[in-house]
């Protein structure tokens, strides 16, 4: 090709190369272009770059520093939302409320102020969380205007973490009700701002995961809770062992707990009995003590007879404090079981009683505590304290003075939370208790009578014979097809005899002491109310007693006239003996008759006249028995009169009398047997 001839465009030169000039000049050209494509591709990344990089900043330094401030801000709320939400859900409402019933008056105030907030916990939690991004990421952007895109990416990264999560977050976990308490008005602000979005996110989240009942447990995880406690020293260990006993016993089996010959109950709920168990410690004396006023005390110098003895009975109680010279003089205490040795006869005074057993008066005073109190009960030295105080008003000296009593069963029934009832103890009405939580059933003291050895009634009273009555209606066959009403109007009817033993205690049996001969005829049943009767039964005659209630001769009241003769033969054995004699004639004449209450008053307690019979027995030795006696062999009994279609008893009983009971008649003298027969001529029963 010529030297000036046009060239022709290749492959490796632009199309309009062929006009740039001659080759030489072409070639230098071609490398330029080689070179300028190699620096181009080395320098673009970095422009690429660049492009990220924010343009440089023309702020003041005020500005800057305003930046700066505004970063640590949103840095302090990001750490806050991030604490809030670990500490406020970590607690939930119950454990808000066992706090804000806690005796720290700072912590109960701080749980109550924040639990309005947490009782709605997924609003909170929205809130909190859409707070939190929300800060992060505007802590991002303002990071990034102050500095290069991969230094404000590690360094924003570094501050949310280390001031933003985990700082916050550790202090929160262990402050959580202080920081909480103290935020609550910014968090209602925060809560009111950002309530339309996360209130229907709160809604879904409702209808997704149910209601919030925070955390229950149960028996066996409260008592290992209990354990914790006692291991950290938040609770001693005989508190432990007290409440894990209360929390457990309900699970127990009585086997496990009975003794030899007993069983064993639970009363109560298990909450009440945690609770007091855990409060009873710090509970003072004073406040679940008996005042003085409401004891039952006895005086030195009275005597152990039949009355004192039953008022004890009456009030239920098992120890008696016994004062001195006055009721702030407490010498010792009387316990009723130690009265099992005691004669009523006897009359023995409570001061030489008090000496015998000496018994031992603990002393508490009115501030101690409950937990020590029982302590001294538990090592067996009392279950009953006499409370104590100084009275230091007036112008006098300060003396001491007792304020009441304090026993195991009050601090039982302080940990039960709940009254203990026995079988003496009613509930009353709580406007109408004073002083103990309980009073003392209304006992019906009348029926005691009847243990009363000493008594000399001729009849029972309307009580005491309601009290036979339905002993006989019970247990005696032949009183079974009677109502209960007409079986007391009989035994109201009847004599009560008060007899003594003629014959030497050991020796042989005088002919006076039998009420019954085996064979002979009687028409009278007889109730032993107290003392013993020796009954000889059988072929061999083989003796036995018959204590009280026993009932001899109950056949007597059904057979006809003179047609019963015991199998038996029955003296007194006892040297003192009560019964009540029911004859056939009486029993016949008030079951037909219609039933009226017994008397009451003097005048109709004459109605009935008890006397003891001219004619003598039909045995050669002379017993009990007589005209006035209904039945021949020995029988006392109601002599009746008044008008020719009342009963004779007394003129029946003549008619049964053989020669030694006539001779024996004669011997009485004409004066005993105008009375007796003075008494026959009164009514049976009142019209």
């Amino acid at each position: 090709m010529a030297a000036n001839a046009p060239c022709e465009p290749g492959p490796s030169l632009p199309p309009n190369a062929c006009h740039y000039g001659p080759p030489g000049r072409r070639h230098r050209q071609q490398q330029h272009l080689w070179l300028a494509a190699a620096v181009a591709c080395v320098l673009l990344p970095t422009a690429s770059a660049q492009e990220f990089e924010a343009p440089p900043s023309h702020d003041s330094p005020g500005v800057k520093a305003a930046k700066f401030l505004f970063i640590v801000l949103l840095v302090a709320i990001s750490g806050l939302f991030a604490g809030l939400t670990l500490g406020l859900l970590g607690l939930d409402i119950n454990g808000l409320q066992i706090v804000a019933g806690g005796d720290d008056p700072k912590a109960a105030a701080a749980a109550k102020k924040i639990m309005p907030l947490r009782k709605d916990g997924n609003l909170l939690l929205c809130t909190l969380l859409l707070g939190n991004v929300a800060v992060n990421a505007l802590i991002s952007i303002v990071m990034a205007g102050l500095t290069n895109g991969l230094l404000g990416f590690f360094l924003s990264t570094a501050i949310i973490t280390v001031f933003g999560e985990i700082l916050p977050q550790a202090v929160c976990s262990r402050h959580a009700l202080q920081i909480g308490a103290f935020v609550v008005p910014m968090m209602r602000v925060v809560v009111l701002v950002l309530w339309p979005i996360t209130k229907p996110l709160a809604v879904l989240l409702d209808k997704m995961l149910g209601e919030e009942v925070g955390t229950i447990h149960s028996r066996t995880e409260l008592r290992e809770l209990l354990h914790i406690h006692v291991k950290h020293g938040a609770l001693d260990v005989e508190t432990g062992r007290e409440v894990e006993g209360a929390l457990k016993y309900k699970d127990t089996q009585v086997c496990t707990v009975m003794t030899p010959k007993g069983h064993t109950s639970t009363i109560g709920v298990a909450h009440v009995v945690v609770e007091g168990a855990l409060k009873y410690k710090d509970t003072q004396v004073c406040t679940v003590m008996t005042p003085k006023a409401d004891v039952f005390m006895l005086s030195a110098d009275d005597r152990l007879n039949y009355k004192t003895i039953r008022d004890i009975f009456r009030t239920g109680f098992s120890r008696i404090p016994v004062f001195g010279t006055s009721h702030d003089d407490i010498i010792g205490l009387v316990f009723t079981k130690d009265l099992i040795f005691v004669d009523p006869e006897d009359e023995t005074p409570v001061k030489n009683f008090v000496q015998i057993f000496g018994r031992a008066v603990h002393i508490v005073w009115p501030d101690q505590k409950l937990g020590d109190v029982l302590k001294v009960f538990k090592q067996g030295r009392a279950h009953m304290a006499v409370v104590r105080q100084v009275n230091d008003t007036g112008p006098g000296d300060p003396y001491y003075e007792v304020a009441g009593i304090i026993t195991l069963e009050d601090i039982i029934e302080e940990i039960l939370g709940d009254d203990i009832l026995d079988e003496h103890d009613c509930t009353l009405d709580h406007v109408e208790r004073t002083g103990h939580r309980a009073a003392r059933a209304a006992f019906d003291a009348t029926r005691l009578q009847l243990l009363n050895a000493s008594a000399q009634e001729e009849r029972l009273s309307r009580e005491e014979a309601a009290a036979v009555a339905a002993h006989l209606s019970t247990n005696v066959e032949q009183f079974r097809g009677f109502s209960r009403e007409r079986v007391a109007a009989v035994v109201a009817a009847s004599p009560v005899l008060m007899l003594r033993r003629a014959g030497e205690a050991g020796g042989a049996a005088a002919a006076e002491d039998y009420l019954y001969r085996r064979g002979r005829v009687s028409a009278a049943c007889t109730l032993v109310l107290t003392g013993r009767l020796s009954v000889a039964a059988g072929r061999d005659e083989f003796p036995s007693d018959a204590g009280p209630w026993s009932v001899l001769a109950a056949d007597a009241l059904l057979s006809p006239e003179g047609h019963y003769k015991p199998d038996f033969s029955a003296r007194v054995a006892s040297d003192a003996l009560r019964i009540v004699r029911m004859s056939r004639a009486t029993f016949e004449v008030v079951k037909e008759a219609p039933v009226t209450p017994p008397a009451t008053s003097p005048r109709e307690a004459d109605a009935v006249a008890v006397g003891r019979g001219d004619g003598g027995g039909s045995t050669a030795g002379g017993e009990r028995g007589g005209s006035g006696g209904v039945g021949g062999g020995g029988a006392w009994g109601v002599g009746g009169g008044g008008s020719e279609s009342e009963v004779r008893i007394g003129e029946e009983a003549d008619e049964r009398v053989d020669e030694q009971g006539e001779e024996q008649v004669e011997e009485e003298g004409e004066e005993r047997r105008s009375t007796r027969r003075a008494q026959m001529k009164k009514p049976l029963l009142p019209r």
